[in-house]
């Protein structure tokens, strides 16, 4: 049984915020130049965070500033140890 000082962040209201990457090509150009990554916040119906990185900036949610009670949402792409660590260190 959970003490009640230690409430699970899903007990409170988090915010939901869904989390993806999205690939940017020059004109001509054979593959990723860039990468675009976006925060979506459905409760203010707008994105809430943006970052443009070079090909080599991949997608986690270290980049992401997270808060306490959180709840973030990413792809199979965010389903990495260090990504997922930085959510619980947050207390995400």
């Amino acid at each position: 049984m959970a003490e009640a000082s230690k409430a699970s962040p899903l007990s409170g209201i988090g915010r939901l915020r869904i989390v993806d990457g999205s690939s940017i090509s020059r004109p001509g150009s054979a593959g990723t130049d860039f990468r675009l990554h976006a925060t979506y916040e459905p409760a203010f119906f707008r994105f809430t965070y943006l970052e443009i990185t070079d090909v080599h900036g991949g997608e986690a949610f270290t980049r992401v500033p997270l808060q306490v009670g959180d709840i973030v949402v990413g792809d199979r792409a965010y389903a990495r140890a260090p990504s997922l660590a930085e959510v619980l260190a947050a207390g995400a």
